[in-house]
């Protein structure tokens, strides 16, 4: 195998291999190791339905499920073509990895970078979700007090 490169096998499904599922003869296609056509891969990295390396250059690609954002690629279609994550910054990588449908990244400098979803504070942001639902059931609840409090409205002539 040549030096820097990436192979890949197994369930191509969301293209998390770098390959899109095409036939129906899964288990024999999940046996069958092909490159990914990436070169000068220092290293590489996977969640559970997605995969991520880091090129000669330091830069990211993700590919596979993207529901949520998670490969951080600008959209949220699920993609077996390498695509670069779209960082603000050059960032120096040191360590990526992904849950079920977010991410997140370490640099030399010490910072983290987190992307995805985060409805139950899987970013370690807080439960932005989880927040906006009891504010919301708090003012409904609060409008429906007030409602039960308000006089009766009394018909026009009456």
């Amino acid at each position: 195998m040549a030096k820097g490169r990436v192979y890949a096998w197994g369930d191509a499904e969301c293209g998390k291999i770098g390959r899109a599922s095409n036939t129906r003869r899964k288990d024999e296609e999940a046996l069958r190791i092909t490159p990914l056509g990436a070169s000068g891969v220092q290293d590489i990295f996977c969640g559970k339905n997605t995969s991520f390396y880091v090129d000669k250059k330091g830069k990211l690609f993700a590919f596979g499920q993207n529901n949520h954002g998670q490969l951080g690629i600008g959209h949220t279609r699920n993609t077996a073509e390498p695509s670069p994550v779209l960082f603000e910054e050059d960032v120096e990588l040191v360590e990526v990895n992904g849950g079920e449908h977010h991410s997140i990244a370490l640099t030399k400098q010490g910072k983290v970078y987190c992307w995805g979803r985060n409805d139950e504070g899987q970013m370690g942001l807080g439960d932005i979700y989880g927040e906006y639902r009891r504010q919301k059931a708090q003012k409904e609840a609060e409008s429906a007090a007030a409602e039960m409090k308000a006089p009766a409205e009394q018909p026009v002539g009456s």
